[in-house]
């Protein structure tokens, strides 16, 4: 089965430009409010709130160009994500943005509240984000999603619900990656977790998803990185996604924002059928694109057209324009309309080689105006004073051996548990045992290398925390 039907002289192009895309343009994808105006078509794909609403519409120039064209679309909107102080604005409609505010200050509030031991409030607040969100997935940017997920998650732990904090903590590992085992200091279970669901996530066997969607012509992205398109015919299949929850948005212009998590299963392939609803005003939307893109087609003047979709979708600027593949690459031709009103034709032709994601990217902020942003992926929130020194060596984010004294293996201390560490008999007896072991080591070492230049060796850190 494939997603994309073809000609042969661009099946090549438009493979090419996928893969690149794929590999190189896998950027979060997020909605954020935007102020003023009343059009529904608002929702963005970007994290933040401020700068220039930027509208991008690409249409194909013939039937046989509509995937091409959709593929530059998409290439283009992340492109202009990237833009530093520019919002993207599409023709994709989401509910829930009137809760963003909401579950940011939640979110902010419910994370202090755990940083200092307040487990209660934490829970109360974190709670309540978690069922906003519910209401506002097609809305949240990656980042929020994420704190609230991993969070909670935590919070859970505290709590004694187990199986819920390994379930957040799951799809908060499989929605944003980058964490690491210091960002679960929170105690010994926390960090303990985190590294088992992590194990889990990379030894269990892969799994595949099958989206289909009515209609077709929509963009897949699972944990906010695009991973395809839909066909009007066959399935989209994904191939070789980690087990679990993971996180599935599905944008198309003119319809309602789908998004919900499907669980991956180790060695089987999931089927999605997501019916996606028009949008309120998706009629409206799309007389308004169609004109806009007549007037082009015309090579008249194009600024009445271009303002209605401009004030439609509530955008400053719109860029519009058509797209054809070549054999070379592809061409872009439209026009470009500033927040002052001013048209500035497009014309690009884009070559298929080694250098053609640095082109887009070259194209896009030309055209748009502005310079790229460091976008690279912030750590979450960290515990704040949890983490300890042993003879000036910090092994918050290591891998060294945590051992709780208070936990279970120190189980006959009784009431000294509530001494200083130094003040226990064990602690002395761990010390003695090895500076013993070190003296010992040290003897064979010095005999050993009489006779041998290799062997194996290592090392165990060991740190000793009080929670």
């Amino acid at each position: 089965m494939t997603s994309l039907i073809l000609p042969k002289r661009t099946l090549r192009t438009v493979s090419t430009v996928l893969v690149i895309l794929l590999l190189n343009l896998a950027l979060p994808l997020g909605v954020a409010r935007i102020n003023g105006g009343t059009s529904p078509f608002k929702s963005v794909l970007a994290d933040s709130n401020t700068g220039r609403r930027v509208g991008v519409f690409i249409a194909p120039e013939t039937a046989a160009d509509q995937q091409s064209a959709l593929v530059l679309e998409n290439f283009l909107r992340q492109n202009t994500v990237e833009l530093a102080d520019v919002t993207l604005v599409t023709g994709a409609q989401a509910t829930g943005r009137e809760h963003l505010p909401e579950i940011r200050s939640l979110t902010d509030n419910g994370v202090a509240a755990l940083n200092r031991g307040d487990h209660t409030e934490a829970e109360r607040l974190l709670s309540s984000a978690y069922g906003l969100l519910q209401q506002a997935l097609g809305v949240i940017d990656h980042r929020t999603h994420a704190r609230i997920l991993k969070a909670l998650g935590v919070t859970r732990l505290f709590t004694d619900d187990k199986e819920s904090a390994r379930d957040l903590i799951t799809r908060s590992l499989l929605l944003f990656e980058q964490q690491s085992a210091a960002e679960y200091d929170y105690s010994i279970d926390a960090r303990n977790l985190y590294r088992e669901v992590r194990q889990v996530i990379q030894d269990s066997l892969p799994g595949h998803m099958e989206i289909s969607t009515t209609p077709g012509g929509a963009a897949i992205y699972v944990n906010y990185q695009v991973r395809g398109f839909t066909s009007e015919t066959d399935p989209t299949v994904l191939r070789n996604l980690s087990v679990g929850p993971h996180f599935v948005r599905i944008v198309r212009d003119g319809s309602e924002i789908w998004a919900d998590y499907v669980t991956v299963r180790p060695a089987a392939t999931t089927r999605v059928d997501a019916r996606l609803s028009p949008a309120s005003e998706a009629r409206r939307f799309e007389a308004a694109r169609d004109d806009a893109l007549d007037a082009l087609r015309q090579q008249s003047d194009v600024s009445a057209a271009f303002n209605n979709l401009r004030e439609f979708v509530g955008a400053d600027e719109v860029l519009v324009a058509h797209a054809r593949s070549t054999v070379e690459g592809f061409e872009l031709q439209g026009s470009y309309m500033t927040r002052d009103g001013v048209v500035i034709p497009v014309e690009e032709v884009i070559v298929q080689d080694a250098a053609l994601v640095q082109t887009l990217r070259a194209v896009t902020s030309m055209t748009i105006g502005g310079e790229y942003e460091d976008r690279e992926m912030l750590a979450l929130d960290s515990p704040t004073g949890v983490s300890r020194e042993l003879d000036g060596v910090d092994f918050a984010g290591s891998d060294a051996l945590f051992i709780d004294p208070d936990s279970p293996l120190f189980a006959g201390v009784g009431p000294e548990v509530a001494q200083p560490i130094y003040k226990k008999w064990w602690f002395w007896t761990i010390v003695g045992a090895a500076v013993g072991g070190a003296a010992t080591g040290i003897a064979l070492l010095s005999t050993s290398q009489a006779g041998s230049d290799s062997g194996p060796t290592g090392g165990v850190s060991i740190q000793l925390n009080q929670f």
